[in-house]
């Protein structure tokens, strides 16, 4: 499983440890959206990251023992350039971005 991450001029690609259920999906995510509510997280919390319609994406993450839905618009992502393939090796992130 692997997270990336563009502003069209860098990328990153996160590849996570974890296992992730279910199919591989590319999902468009607005960075202000998913930033706001990582910040708010704790370093063990989960979130759930899902479509619904053609536009829009629902995030789920937990707040004070509940889980909360944000819901925010998208672009598809047909539309988004692809990231830049990265050829070499990769590099280990710092223990406090893991």
């Amino acid at each position: 499983t692997q997270l990336a991450a563009t502003d069209l001029d860098h990328s990153v690609i996160f590849r996570l440890d974890t296992p992730a259920q279910g199919e591989p999906r590319t999902i468009l995510v607005p960075f202000e959206d998913l930033s706001n509510i990582t910040k708010g997280c704790g370093r063990d919390d989960t979130l759930l990251l899902s479509t619904f319609g053609k536009d829009k994406v629902a995030i789920k993450f937990p707040v004070g023992g509940n889980a909360i839905e944000h819901q925010c618009e998208s672009l598809p992502v047909e539309e988004f350039p692809p990231i830049p393939e990265v050829q070499g090796e990769p590099c280990p992130a710092q223990p406090r971005l893991a």
